[in-house]
């Protein structure tokens, strides 16, 4: 039978490590993790900002696509109750009544914009005026909009600015303040 020795190759017994030197490791570690907690803080909010534009122009590019696929007007709508973004069409009963509908598919459904998001302000670039009695956007049946331009703000002062053309309905993001 072959016995396994517990001493080194010097004949030594193997040595662990201390408490201290893992208490100096425990430190190390530590530090590390603030370091990169505090770092990723503005990353996120960066990203919350950022989520919350493309929130914005994924309703704004439904909108337009289902006012032209089924010829009806569409609307998105900024800032409902629940601090969201939300896609409507117009319908029109027998007696000629117009109405909005909430559209429930999954990319018209109201969602809440991310936390610490928020529109700032809806304004006519043509007339520099806010649209506060209707922030949002309709399109008509040919994918024409209204010329409009967003603004969403995070708790920071940062904005995303979002650009819909009146005559194609296109919109894209035109600017991002740091």
């Amino acid at each position: 039978m072959t016995r396994i020795s517990s001493t080194g190759s010097d004949g030594r017994a193997p040595r662990g490590f201390t408490l201290f030197e893992l208490m100096v490791t425990l430190v190390i570690m530590v530090l590390f993790t603030g370091v990169v907690a505090v770092s990723l803080g503005p990353a996120l909010e960066d990203a919350r900002l950022g989520g919350g534009a493309r929130m914005v122009l994924a309703a704004l590019r439904c909108a337009r696509d289902y006012a032209v696929a089924h010829r009806t007007d569409a609307a998105v709508h900024l800032g409902d109750a629940a601090g969201g973004v939300g896609v409507y069409i117009r319908e029109v009963d027998e007696d000629g009544a117009e109405s909005w509908r909430p559209l429930t598919t999954p990319a018209g459904r109201s969602r809440p914009l991310p936390a610490g998001v928020e529109v700032a302000e809806v304004t006519d670039p043509a007339t520099a005026e806010d649209a506060e009695h209707d922030p949002g956007v309709t399109f008509t049946a040919l994918g024409r909009g209204e010329d409009v331009r967003i603004t969403l703000r995070d708790a920071r002062g940062r904005a995303r600015v979002i650009v819909v053309d009146g005559l194609t309905g296109q919109c894209e993001v035109v600017r991002a303040d740091e």
